[in-house]
């Protein structure tokens, strides 16, 4: 047997154990579903260095193209340097639909918690004196904060979906109450729960 072939059995088995663990496959559908936005920022940033620049882009013969910079380094803002949020969203959303959770309750409840858990306030130079402001970190918010985004998605949907298994804490409500606003009252202790 050639070494390709061992190489390529050994990959094989590697993705079959991917594919059967519930957590790894939750987080490579979450970053298969977010790859579009990826893509979408990536393209961003190309067109901000082929058009927007000066010095090497399409502007240093037409000044105006200029002024499109802002709406690529937003665009790259939202799908690169945001991603965090998505994705943690995304994680849990996978694994409430394996634990046949409400996915969307659980994605947000997911988002809330990777929220509470980072710093919410940024260091900030006012006339050379350092201060703090109420804020998130950038670093928190895109690839850099991916690993401890992941890890808390994970913690906060399997708290979720634990807690949702609890009678006792739900809200009773009566038989007139629509399912969907019973269902809402339902989910909102296990969700300040796992806030906290």
């Amino acid at each position: 047997m050639a070494f390709s072939e061992k190489f390529e059995d050994a990959l094989l088995l590697v993705a079959e154990k991917v594919d059967g663990n519930q957590y790894l496959t939750a987080i490579k559908n979450a970053f298969t579903a977010y790859m579009p936005f990826i893509i979408v920022g990536s393209f961003a940033t190309l067109f901000n260095t082929l058009i927007c620049s000066t010095s090497i882009g399409l502007a240093a013969l037409i000044p105006a193209a200029a002024s499109l910079k802002p709406a690529f380094t937003a665009i790259n803002f939202a799908t690169m340097s945001f991603m965090t949020i998505p994705i943690v969203f995304l994680i849990a959303m996978n694994l409430a639909k394996n634990d046949n959770l409400p996915p969307q309750l659980a994605g947000v409840a997911a988002a809330c918690a990777y929220i509470t858990v980072i710093p919410q306030t940024v260091a900030v130079l006012v006339d050379g004196v350092a201060n703090s402001a109420a804020g998130l970190a950038s670093t928190t918010l895109g690839a850099q904060g991916l690993f401890i985004g992941m890890i808390v998605a994970v913690i906060a949907e399997k708290i979720f979906a634990r807690l949702m298994k609890f009678e006792a804490i739900k809200i009773k409500m009566p038989p007139s109450v629509p399912a969907a606003i019973s269902q809402s009252f339902n989910t909102l202790i296990p969700i300040l729960i796992t806030l906290t």
